[in-house]
């Protein structure tokens, strides 16, 4: 398994992991100019790669926060191809964006996981993550 930068032609097996495994609808020509935007934005995504396939990806965004003296990282998608999950995919995404927040000095990692996702809550609290709060949204139209 390999964890590289997103390229252009990752975007396709990106739309489907989140479509397939995260259960987003999402229509794919608002995605691809919202991944551009973001891109432009300082986003970072990782991708994992197994013999040059696109089988999960991590996507993160630099922010601040009141609280806290430094940058964080949040931590907005990851997600991890359903027949490749349990071999360590999710695991590596995660330790590189650790690694990432070291080297530049963070103060924290965030993220938030669906209220349903409990297989997800275990797997956050393996890799050293703690439950901190509620997370609340307002959709507006």
């Amino acid at each position: 398994m390999k964890i590289r930068l997103f390229e252009e032609n990752d975007i396709k097996p990106i739309y489907e992991l989140l479509k397939n495994e995260l259960g987003y609808e999402v229509d794919y020509s608002l995605f691809v100019l919202r991944v551009e935007e973001m891109i432009k934005n300082n986003y970072l995504i990782n991708v994992a790669c197994i013999e040059n396939k696109v089988v999960g990806f991590i996507g993160i965004e630099v922010s601040y926060v009141f609280e806290l003296p430094k940058q964080i990282m949040r931590v907005n998608a990851l997600a991890v191809d359903k027949n490749y999950q349990n071999k360590g995919i999710g695991k590596h995404l995660i330790q590189e964006v650790e690694k990432y927040a070291k080297t530049n000095n963070m103060a924290a990692i965030t993220l938030n996981s669906g209220i349903s996702r409990k297989t997800a809550h275990i797997f956050y609290e393996k890799q050293g993550y703690s439950k901190k709060g509620y997370s609340f949204i307002k959709y507006l139209k």
